[in-house]
């Protein structure tokens, strides 16, 4: 037998073994692969990836596997944030919409950040008005602030992007969920909202483009 012949041998015998790898690898080994939270991988148990992606009512859980697998996920982190921006007080709301519009056109990193940091700015200056006030811990924090941080975190995730910032990219897009699941939850609409947070991602992802990702992760 020729070299060449032998080394395409090997080569053939190589890639047969890394396809029966990844063939009896499970969604959940994938997930264990990514880093994904304890809480994922409990639920994910033997399901698979159609299973999951299908049923999944945690929109965290499906932001940390597209952020993970390098997605863009400016557009639906946006409508996340948008979904809430009802329950900012009118005067508050202007900078809400100029950070997501920044966001979503994909404006430069300096024009985000200062959009991040007047949202954050006015965010916190209502909180300390709103402590100062509080006759009781029983009360409950306003949905409002909760929906301006998803705003704020929009614009942050798409600097993060714009600037290659992957670590802080895949936090922010998490933020915004968790924003606006609280002021979901402060409004009395919680589980609507995370169900409508999931079916956002699903209607820009779908799952023969989340299984493409998952098949270019190189493995363990």
């Amino acid at each position: 037998m020729k070299f060449r012949d032998q080394l395409d041998s090997i080569m053939a015998c190589f890639k047969s073994l890394k396809l029966v790898g990844n063939k009896n690898m499970t969604f959940r080994d994938k997930l264990k692969q990514l880093n994904a939270c304890s809480g994922f991988l409990e639920w994910v148990g033997n399901k698979t990836l159609e299973q999951a992606w299908e049923t999944c009512e945690n929109s965290r859980w499906m932001l940390c596997l597209l952020a993970k697998t390098h997605f863009n996920l400016i557009d639906p982190v946006c409508d996340i944030a948008e979904r809430v921006l009802h329950l900012v007080p009118e005067e508050h709301q202007l900078v809400c919409i100029w950070a997501i519009n920044a966001a979503r056109k994909r404006a430069d990193k300096d024009e985000l950040d200062t959009a991040y940091a007047s949202i954050k700015a006015d965010a916190n200056a209502a909180d300390a008005a709103w402590n100062a006030v509080a006759v009781s811990v029983d009360t409950a924090y306003p949905a409002s602030f909760a929906a301006a941080y998803a705003a704020a975190y929009a614009a942050a995730a798409a600097a993060a992007y714009s600037a290659d910032y992957n670590c802080y990219f895949k936090y922010y897009v998490s933020y915004v969920s968790s924003a606006a699941s609280y002021a979901a939850y402060a409004s009395g609409n919680l589980m609507e909202e995370k169900k409508k947070q999931c079916d956002i991602l699903r209607k820009y992802f779908t799952i023969d483009q989340v299984r493409e990702a998952l098949n270019k992760q190189p493995l363990a």
